[in-house]
């Protein structure tokens, strides 16, 4: 026997038994049972549903993700705005050229992604009672956080879709018939209702404020300023009667009703919900806590700022040091 068999056969064989123990692998489901955590173990305690709910938020789309990575027109989709870059940069773009359509979306759409996580978010409500190691202090708190989150992903579509299909706490199932997702827009008017309503609710139950710990969490500040925001749009001439609302959407109506989706008559009402929601932001903002908070973070922003400014200056000393060194 040759030396060179020898040598190929030491490596061959544990590249064999490697590849054997590998292919087997597929008829052990432990590791995909601790991938995809069984939902009676995620409402059996409060840690796991915990990190279930936080989990879902994670899955939201990310507003300050504007390059490449945006999901959503955002501010390149302006008419004021203008770029030298691709659409497929800045796929805001892509909408104001026109080549935004039903079959290219040119990578933009939060449809899908916003009603996988009020799925979760109305299976968690659904299933909250299950949890038994919380305390009822607790199990507000993430009532609010799972009201806010619902009524964040609807915002979200209301924001880029207009008029969102309102599933209330009805978890849908995933292996219906077309028929069984064959469901009618509310109107513009009832999904802003639906999202204040669901921030409302966060706002009476989540904290006021977020400590560094929790940092990224919403609080009521959060909620009121959504509120605000929505209010605000709604007030709008642009769905607030008028000849705005008439001419982008006089002829848009619902097909099982004909209901307008969005409103022609005018509503004085929205205004004054929208200043009524306005003040109470602003109390949010001039609470003294909040006060406090914000000068933390103005500190904390300044100190890393002056940090930075002062390692570009020793990296530029550097630079010219060793520029003179080699001149």
């Amino acid at each position: 026997m040759s030396m060179k068999f020898i040598n190929k056969s030491v490596w061959l064989i544990p590249c064999l038994v490697l590849g054997l123990m590998s292919s087997c692998d597929f008829l052990s489901v432990d590791k995909y049972f601790d991938d995809t955590l069984k939902y009676d173990s995620v409402f059996a305690n409060r840690v796991n549903l915990e990190k279930y709910l936080w989990g879902t938020a994670g899955e939201l789309p990310d507003e300050s993700k504007i390059f490449g990575n945006d999901e959503t027109p955002g501010i390149t989709a302006a008419d004021d705005i203008f770029t030298l870059m691709g659409y497929d940069l800045f796929h805001g773009k892509a909408l104001t050229l026109g080549l935004v359509s039903a079959a290219n979306t040119q990578g933009l759409g939060v449809w899908s992604t916003c009603y996988k996580v009020i799925r979760k978010a109305n299976l968690i409500l659904n299933r909250m009672d299950e949890c038994t190691n919380i305390t009822p202090l607790q199990k507000q708190e993430l009532l609010g956080y799972t009201h806010f989150l619902r009524g964040y992903a609807y915002y979200y579509i209301l924001m880029n879709y207009g008029p969102a299909v309102l599933l209330g706490d009805e978890v849908l199932e995933t292996n219906e018939e077309a028929e069984y997702y064959d469901r009618a827009r509310a109107t513009y008017d009832e999904t802003v209702e639906y999202i204040c309503s669901e921030l409302e609710i966060a706002a009476k139950y989540i904290p006021a404020d977020v400590s560094v710990v929790n940092y990224g969490r919403p609080s009521k500040g959060a909620a009121y300023a959504i509120i605000a925001r929505v209010r605000l749009q709604a007030a709008s001439p642009a769905f607030n009667g008028g000849t705005a609302a008439y001419r982008y959407f006089g002829n848009w109506k619902r097909g099982t009703d004909g209901v307008q989706y969005v409103s022609q008559t005018y509503d004085e009402r929205r205004s004054q919900q929208h200043r009524v929601c306005v003040h109470a932001s602003k109390q949010r903002c001039s609470d003294k806590r909040h006060q406090e908070s914000t000068e933390q973070d103005r500190l904390f922003t300044e100190t890393v700022d002056q940090f930075f400014l002062h390692i570009t200056i020793i990296f530029f000393i550097l630079y010219l040091c060793d520029l003179f060194i080699h001149i």
